[in-house]
């Protein structure tokens, strides 16, 4: 029986069609990227965001993407993983869900053709066992194996999410987005769920209802009756669901899960064996610095909100 971190050899077939499609998709990246964003922001009809995509590109490339999956380890099939095959932090089943929202329904002409071509070997449907999962696991192995395609997939995560709504929420509210991509990265879409329907949103109004309301909300949210409601309410919110998280992670050690432990933690950045304090704050610089606007409003904006951010972090409890 193969160890678990024995990748699988790939037939001809998948390896000729994984490397004619992946030369497409490389030729592509800031296209596909620059679509995933801009359909997530329309998705919630906000006419006017703070930051406009290629900022938002920015926050997702060089603050979530970069370290997120930079932390990820390379192949895994762990028999006790229930989430399969992975590859590069992105499992099979994400893989194949993932595949047509990043690949074709992005619209990138080049692209949608290579993978509707790429899509007929075999590989997108059949459960564990079957001939279509162990192509699958092919497939998963080759094309994540480019650590710039499987990127991807984080970015794709980062900005979608459940219901597209991450990167709109990002436009007005870029560090609540961060955590928000964190735990869901490292937990799955419960974790997003818990801002949507009752919690961290619930304490500025929203109620789940509709996209537009998202778009309202997060608006208004910047500045709103005088107070900065996100960060006044919202904000904290997300800090100790996180921080939640997180020790509930830490304290799987000894379990059947523990093997997962070291990965989960890496998935969140900051991880609570070192100063969060410290990794947070280091986040909210990247926005004092001029590495994300790309023109002086957005930095304007970007300023005054890390300065919020800042001091909700330096006086929130427990977090060093």
């Amino acid at each position: 029986m193969a160890d678990w971190k024995t990748p699988p050899a790939l037939n001809a077939n998948i390896s000729n069609g994984a490397n004619t499609f992946m030369a497409v998709v490389k030729k592509n990246l800031k296209n596909l990227k620059a679509a995933m964003v801009n359909q997530s922001i329309g998705a919630t009809k906000i006419d006017s965001p703070y930051l406009g995509g290629a900022a938002i590109s920015n926050i997702v490339d060089k603050l979530i993407v970069g370290p997120t999956h930079g932390a990820e380890g390379g192949w895994s099939d762990h028999p006790n993983d229930s989430g399969g095959p992975t590859m590069r932090g992105v499992i099979l089943i994400t893989f194949r869900g993932s595949f047509d929202n990043i690949f074709i329904n992005t619209n990138v002409p080049e692209v949608t053709s290579a993978a509707r071509t790429f899509k007929n070997l075999g590989w997108m449907t059949g459960g564990k066992g079957s001939s279509g999962w162990e192509l699958g696991k092919q497939v998963l192995f080759k094309i994540c194996g480019d650590a710039d395609i499987a990127s991807l997939f984080v970015f794709a995560f980062a900005v979608s999410g459940t219901n597209k709504y991450p990167a709109a929420i990002m436009s007005s509210e870029p560090f609540l987005g961060y955590l928000m991509h964190q735990g869901a990265w490292a937990s799955g879409g419960g974790y997003f769920n818990m801002y949507k329907y009752n919690k961290a949103f619930s304490t500025i109004g929203y109620k789940g209802s509709s996209n537009a309301e998202v778009a309202a909300v997060t608006k208004q949210s910047v500045v709103f009756d005088g107070k900065d409601l996100i960060t006044d309410k919202a904000f904290p919110v997300a800090l100790a669901a996180l921080g939640s998280h997180a020790s509930w992670i830490l304290g799987q050690q000894g379990t059947k899960n523990g093997v997962f432990v070291k990965g989960w933690l890496n998935r969140l950045v900051f991880s609570p064996s070192i100063s969060w304090t410290h990794n947070l704050v280091g986040f909210v610089q990247a926005f004092e610095s001029g590495q994300i606007a790309t023109n002086a409003t957005e930095q304007a904006f970007l300023t005054a909100k890390a300065k919020l951010y800042r001091q909700t972090i330096l006086n929130f409890p427990n977090l060093t």
